[in-house]
């Protein structure tokens, strides 16, 4: 059976709070917190949190990686070369997601992002690689290898729910 990360009632209701859009991530304690609330973040709420979340010294480098896996980097960087690209290619305001995805690649590449103690696969979150097609050749913007790491420790329950 997996280790899953600890949340206690109170880490959880801080998260549920911030998922639900009724605190702002500074409420957040801990790297475990921010890691649950970017797994669980509606990306149709809009990149401000996602970036706050991402920039955080507390951030885990397994959050970034969730965050710029779940933003689907793949896809975005296999048609679009660059922001405004991405928003002629996909719909209006797809170019503010690139810039997301590439301010992590940047940060992680830097080495911005300790583990913190938190694991996380690209290739299997819950159940789906989400590297697909990473390494393509014919990827507009090629995606840096150290994007496709695992961090070891323990990963997210996926039977917490906010």
């Amino acid at each position: 059976m997996p280790e899953y990360l600890e949340l206690s009632a109170d880490a959880s209701a801080r998260v549920q709070r911030v998922v639900n859009t009724e605190a702002p991530v500074a409420t957040l304690q801990s790297s475990v917190e921010l890691h649950y609330a970017a797994s669980a973040w509606s990306w149709d709420n809009g990149l401000e949190a996602l970036r706050e979340v991402a920039t955080r010294p507390d951030c885990s480098l397994a959050t970034a990686l969730l965050i710029y896996w779940n933003g689907e980097a793949a896809d975005f960087f296999f048609g679009c070369a660059d922001a405004k690209t991405a928003d002629e290619k996909y719909f209006s305001g797809a170019g503010e997601t690139f810039e997301l995805l590439r301010e992590l690649e940047d940060l992680v590449v830097q080495g911005f992002y300790s583990p913190h103690g938190i694991g996380y696969d690209p290739g299997d979150d819950g159940g789906t690689d989400l590297r697909k097609g990473w390494d393509d050749p014919e990827m507009a913007h090629p995606i840096p290898p150290a994007m496709v790491q695992v961090t070891p420790g323990p990963r997210r329950n996926p039977e917490i729910f906010f």
